[in-house]
């Protein structure tokens, strides 16, 4: 998962702005955005592997997600802009921080299941 979420993160921003002349911001934008629909459909179906409501994971997922993404693109611009850093390693250093981080949200919050999700029907 963290593969194409990487390839997601990283390389549609580099693709746009080397290649299609976007600004940084813009470009680092559209990705975590691409990222966002594949990570939720990889998280749900082969990391934590949770049979429970779609609906309640998809909300959650929507909110975590929402905290998150807008954390690392305000450290994007935050590190990327005031600091100078290199706009490529500024996002590879915070996305790193940000997946580790993920994890645990995801694993407490996100797809935990409530007890009454694990009784046989």
């Amino acid at each position: 998962m963290s593969g194409v979420s990487a390839l997601l993160s990283l390389g549609i921003p580099f693709a746009l702005h080397e290649g299609f002349s976007f600004s940084p911001e813009t470009a680092v934008a559209l990705g975590l955005g691409a990222a966002f629909v594949v990570n939720f459909l990889m998280a749900k179906l082969f990391v934590f592997q949770r049979k429970g409501s779609t609906k309640t994971q998809l909300g959650r997922y929507m909110f975590v997600s929402f905290i998150f993404r807008s954390g690392e693109y305000l450290s994007f611009l935050f590190v990327h802009g005031l600091f100078g850093v290199q706009y490529m390693v500024a996002n590879a250093s915070i996305l790193f921080l940000s997946f580790c981080l993920k994890f645990f949200a995801y694993k407490l919050f996100v797809f935990r299941l409530r007890q009454k999700e694990l009784q046989p029907v």
